[in-house]
């Protein structure tokens, strides 16, 4: 077994402490610039899953862009709106322009009338837990629109 003094281990901890620091300070990844555009949006289409249109798991168009809006309106509010926008001519369509032909698209497929019925008619699984049971419904009801009833 090798002893060391307490000076000796005092040197070794003091070197060690510069080597990591060394280290960390060459391997930070680099930060953005805001004045950067196209490492901007890099950063934030990093941030946002890709767009998967399945209307049968309410996975559209509007429940997507509903989990991305902070992104959308605050995190991107420094690019302009070609930048923003990935069409043929950016300059003659609009973000919102585009956000509301997409909801229509890719928006749910069933009517509200019969995501009510189908709401109606909600039965637990005998294989469900409760958690599983309760996340469905609340989907569910959130597709009911109750306010929207006279």
């Amino acid at each position: 077994m090798v002893t060391m003094t307490d000076e000796q281990f005092q040197r070794l901890l003091t070197a060690l402490a510069t080597a990591v620091e060394g280290l960390a300070r060459r391997h930070r990844p680099p930060q953005p610039t805001p004045h950067d555009p196209a490492r901007q949006f890099d950063a934030l289409a990093g941030r946002i899953a890709p767009f998967v249109y399945d209307p049968d798991a309410d996975l559209t168009f509007e429940s997507w862009y509903r989990r991305y809006d902070d992104v959308f309106n605050v995190d991107a509010t420094g690019l302009d709106e070609p930048t923003r926008l990935h069409s043929t001519n950016p300059k003659d369509v609009s973000f919102k322009q585009t956000v509301a032909t997409l909801k229509e698209l890719f928006g749910p497929s069933q009517s509200l009338l019969s995501a009510r019925y189908a709401c109606m008619k909600l039965v637990r699984d005998p294989g469900d837990d409760f958690a599983t049971y309760a996340g469905r419904v609340n989907r569910e009801c959130a597709k009911f629109k109750l306010s929207g009833c006279n």
